[in-house]
Order: structure tokens, then sequence, then C-alpha cells
């Protein structure tokens, strides 16, 4: 299950406000470790959960490796990972006065693999082919809830904390 919530925005203007709600998901619990994701990888495969930890921990600098010679990264199944760039400052007049020493911040794009039905109908992302099927719940519904048969007198309530590898371990 995710969680969402109830976000106002402005669709109008600053003097002219015309407010709008909509879903906003929401992010619970502490985010997933290189040893919980390890541990669940090794659990649906015949690799030991050091060997997927080796390899995870090694992921990122290999990449960065291949993208600092100007190559893009694929990982089926996920997306392709490349380089971009952004310059600052004042835009130069001719070409040959172009240079390194405008680059000003280097960023890693990702963009997530597509794949298509028959026809080229529809188009899904990965990670993203059953959302359909997530049980989408209302992260205040859950805390007012908690709120009305806490026993603590805790009027904050609390943020569920689901753990999808059903493990308890904390490291």
């Amino acid at each position: 299950m995710a969680f969402f919530k109830k976000t106002r925005f402005n669709a109008g203007t600053k003097t002219n406000p015309l407010y709008k709600w909509i879903p906003r998901a929401v992010l619970v619990g502490k985010q997933i470790t290189v040893k919980e994701l390890s541990k669940r990888i090794a659990a649906e495969s015949t690799v030991s959960e050091t060997d997927v930890m080796a390899v995870l921990t090694a992921l990122p600098g290999t990449m960065g490796m291949f993208m600092g010679l100007g190559r893009s990264v694929k990982l089926p199944g996920i997306g392709t990972f490349q380089y971009t760039i952004n310059c600052t400052g004042t835009a130069v007049d001719a070409p040959e006065k172009v240079s390194a020493r405008q680059i000003t911040d280097v960023r890693v794009r990702f963009q997530p693999e597509r794949t298509y039905s028959a026809g080229r109908t529809s188009m899904t992302r990965a990670m993203a082919e059953n959302v359909n099927e997530i049980e989408w719940i209302d992260i205040d519904s859950l805390t007012a809830t908690e709120n009305e048969t806490s026993d603590n007198g805790n009027n904050g309530g609390t943020t569920p904390t689901p753990d999808p590898t059903g493990g308890d371990d904390e490291n």
C-alpha cells in the first residue's frame, strides 16, 4: 500500500488566487538501505546477500566512471543514466570561445525504461507496470483514526512504517 496526502495549490495568480486540491505521494518510514535491498534480492535469487551487497555498492562508482567517459548506462528493467551539464553566466559570441570553464554543474539524468504494448498504443515505464494495483490510502485518515483511538493523549498521531521486506532488522 502507498500513501497520499491532500495538498492545496494555487491554480490562479498571486493577485487572483484560485485554490485547488490534489493528492501527493507521501513517503513513510526510513529509506530502504543497500542491506535491506540485498537481503530481499538474495531471498528471491540464488545469490548471497553479501554478493548482492558487493555489486550494489560497486554500481554507483562504476556507472559514474563510464558516464565520465561520455557513455550512458542502461540497466534493463530500470532505465538509462547519463550525465547532463548546466552552464550559468554569460553566453559567448562564437563557438571557439566555448570552453569547459562554462560548466557549473553536473547532474545525473535518469530515464525510466519504457515498454510499449502491441501496436504501440500504450506505454509503461519501468517499475511502474502495476501502478493500477497499488492501494492508495489517505495518510490523514490513518492518523485521524489513530488519534481517536489513542489512549496516550498524543494529538499528533503516528506515521505508519510498513516493512515491505518482511523483516525487522534495523541494520
